[in-house]
């Protein structure tokens, strides 16, 4: 099926409901499906399920693979699993993807506050080789480590990914807890991650009426 059919396809409110089901089946521990996924929608801009049902714990948590690592776009390897007490976003993304696109800006504004205490976010451009991604990368200030997986290593061992973008969040027993699609939702997540970093609440958050 060529892009033009998909994009047709999935323009149908019951396809629509249809493909947000098969999402939920994925999320529900069934990820290991034999569909290929080149044959699923290629983003998520008309495909975005609530965010609350986005932003919760999967039912079933998996490890991920032993000793697994990538080469980021600075050459130095990055491994899959957090140090002891971090917290791993690995966010698989294209370059043609104008979710994708819009949920850097939050990635990067959790790197930077995050990341001292211990979270790291990990971009996984799917498919695509340095030629394509780096300057993009360098264009929209990516400010996290960046890996051009051309060959597609890491939808095969950590996926299949049927949408993107989609994250996981690694924890650090090298489990992953939450598998997002969609773009990430950073306010609904912030403090579940503060939590599990033992990092203090944003005390910069705007206050309620009911709070004062």
């Amino acid at each position: 099926m060529d892009a033009s059919l998909r994009r047709s396809v999935f323009a149908s409110p019951f396809l629509l409901l249809l493909g947000l089901s098969l999402v939920g089946w994925v999320l529900a521990g069934c990820g290991n499906s034999e569909r290929d996924p080149a044959e699923a929608p290629r983003s998520t801009a008309d495909i975005q399920a609530d965010t609350a049902e986005r932003a919760a714990p999967l039912d079933e948590p998996f490890a991920v693979p032993a000793n697994l690592s990538f080469e980021t776009m600075s050459g130095e390897r990055v491994a899959i699993g957090p140090s002891d007490g971090g917290v791993q976003i690995i966010n698989f993304w294209a370059t043609w993807c104008a979710p994708c696109l819009k949920e850097i800006p939050d990635l990067n504004e959790l790197q930077s506050e995050l990341g001292p205490h211990g979270l790291e976010v990990i971009g996984i451009a799917n498919k695509q080789g340095l030629a394509e991604v780096r300057p993009f990368a360098d264009e929209h200030g990516i400010s996290y480590p960046v890996v051009a997986d051309s060959t597609g290593e890491a939808d095969k061992q950590l996926g299949p990914v049927y949408v993107l973008p989609t994250s996981l969040v690694v924890t650090s027993d090298d489990t992953v807890r939450y598998q997002i699609p969609g773009i990430f939702p950073a306010d609904a997540l912030e403090d579940e991650l503060r939590a599990l970093l033992g990092a203090p609440a944003d005390t910069s958050a705007p206050t309620s009426p009911e709070q004062l």
